[in-house]
């Protein structure tokens, strides 16, 4: 077996290991974020336009000199979310929980106000990797925060996130960098020819 087969092996072991241990974590995590797109989508919040002018101010702003610097930026949001999510786990899972309804309700709002087009140009290409990436580590948050009911708290925390960290940065870290990169290249290819 090479070096690039034992990889590959590797890490198809640890995906399917992971969702076999994390499978109802990612989904609660899914239908909670789930939700939240739902709520924007249909605008039940009534706070669509507002919520939208905000994203929309936030993307004008965005600093474009330095494709580079901006695609680091992108990734170290994005991976500070993930870590952030795996850390307040510990507060009983609520801050993982809430965010992946706010983040599903922000990506609602934004599928609201274009075209499938342009979904299928801005959001699909790196949504398709950060989304799910980022939902995981809610996932995983949120199943940290379920520590106060274990009998054997210590060694639920010690081995989840043990799990956790070990799936941010043989997982994570790789896709995350790889949705940066997809995301900045969209905003450059927009940029360039719109």
């Amino acid at each position: 077996m090479t070096s690039n087969e034992t990889q590959s092996s590797s890490f198809f072991f640890h995906m399917s290991n992971f969702f076999a241990k994390q499978g109802l974590s990612i989904l609660a995590a899914s239908l909670v974020t789930a939700t939240g797109i739902v709520v924007g989508v249909f605008d039940l919040s009534g706070q669509n336009d507002a919520l939208f002018g905000i994203v929309e101010e936030k993307i004008k702003n965005m600093n474009t000199d330095n494709y580079a610097l901006l695609g680091f930026r992108i990734f170290l949001n994005n991976f500070l979310v993930a870590l952030l999510m795996l850390l307040s786990g510990a507060l009983f899972g609520l801050y993982p929980a809430f965010t992946a309804l706010v983040n599903g309700m922000l990506l609602g709002i934004v599928c609201s106000q274009i075209t499938f087009i342009q979904f299928l140009q801005y959001i699909l290409p790196h949504g398709i990797i950060e989304l799910p990436l980022v939902v995981v580590f809610m996932g995983y948050g949120m199943k940290i925060g379920t520590w106060v009911f274990r009998t054997e708290k210590k060694a639920f925390l010690k081995t989840t996130f043990s799990e956790a960290f070990s799936c941010l940065f043989r997982v994570g870290l790789p896709g995350l960098a790889l949705a940066a990169f997809i995301e900045t290249m969209v905003i450059y290819l927009a940029q360039q020819y719109n």
